[in-house]
């Protein structure tokens, strides 16, 4: 893995510039999103706020039951927002498609995505969110190059 930024916050209210920077420098890198961070790191309110600015026209919200959220953007992209944390066996992952949504040259968010390593694409980025001392750290990584 290779390392491309480093993002700090202290506050909720931070969150839209942190939004802002990451779609700012994920440009042109993989589509596919890994996200990592321990249960309340704020995953899924990063992923939110960044449907919100690229102008996601769903309801965003967590796909916990449902594994897979499709949303759709102003522009007619759309954005794939997939959960593993209740994913017990890949086999259920190829059940729902999995693979059709990581493969599909769009935006896909997967939340807890490094528990099946092994039916990721060869190249993705790693979103990891650790909390210390009151602040949030986000750490993107790129994949196998």
């Amino acid at each position: 893995m290779t390392q491309i930024i480093e993002l700090k916050w202290n506050d909720l209210k931070e969150i839209s510039v942190i939004a802002t920077q990451i779609i700012e420098k994920t440009k042109d890198l993989p589509l596919v999103w890994v996200w990592e961070g321990t249960l309340g790191a704020g995953k899924t309110t990063l992923i939110k706020e960044i449907c919100k600015q690229l102008e996601v026209i769903d309801t965003v919200q967590s796909p916990s039951f449902s594994l897979i959220n499709e949303y759709r953007t102003k522009q007619k992209q759309k954005i794939f927002h997939i959960d593993c944390y209740r994913v017990n066996h890949e086999y259920e992952l190829f059940d729902i498609g999995y693979e059709e949504y990581l493969f599909s040259n769009q935006l896909c968010m997967v939340e807890w995505g490094t528990k099946f390593l092994e039916v990721l694409p060869e190249k993705y980025l790693l979103f990891q969110i650790k909390m210390e001392n009151n602040q949030r750290i986000l750490s993107i990584s790129l994949s196998k190059i």
